[in-house]
């Protein structure tokens, strides 16, 4: 596939959030890692890291970066119908860790 067959989005490292980030209600830190990932392969490495008794809660892109997030990418009207779908529970899980906790004030 390539990027006009397929969604794509930019793969994120959320850090965990301290015991004094949850008390004082602050977001988790995040950082962009810079690698293209599109979604079914970023589900597809989800599904794996699921099943597999391995320890990490990452995936490795081919930056080698450590991915545990994903946000879909604007790349033109016609994409962004779709991708825009994907976008609330990407928000949610990179915000509280939850895929049906969204709120949009958190994305703000």
């Amino acid at each position: 596939e390539n990027w006009r067959e397929c969604l794509l989005g930019i793969g994120l490292h959320v850090r965990e959030r301290t015991v004094r980030d949850r008390q004082h209600g602050l977001p988790p830190e995040v950082d962009l890692v810079p690698d293209y990932v599109s979604a079914e392969a970023y589900n597809e490495g989800v599904r794996i890291r699921a099943g597999s008794q391995a320890q990490s809660e990452v995936l490795v892109s081919s930056a080698c970066g450590r991915i545990n997030g994903w946000l879909p990418l604007y790349l033109n009207e016609v994409n962004w119908c779709e991708a825009r779908t994907w976008a609330p529970s990407a928000l949610s899980l990179v915000s509280t860790q939850l895929s049906g906790a969204f709120n949009p004030k958190t994305a703000l």
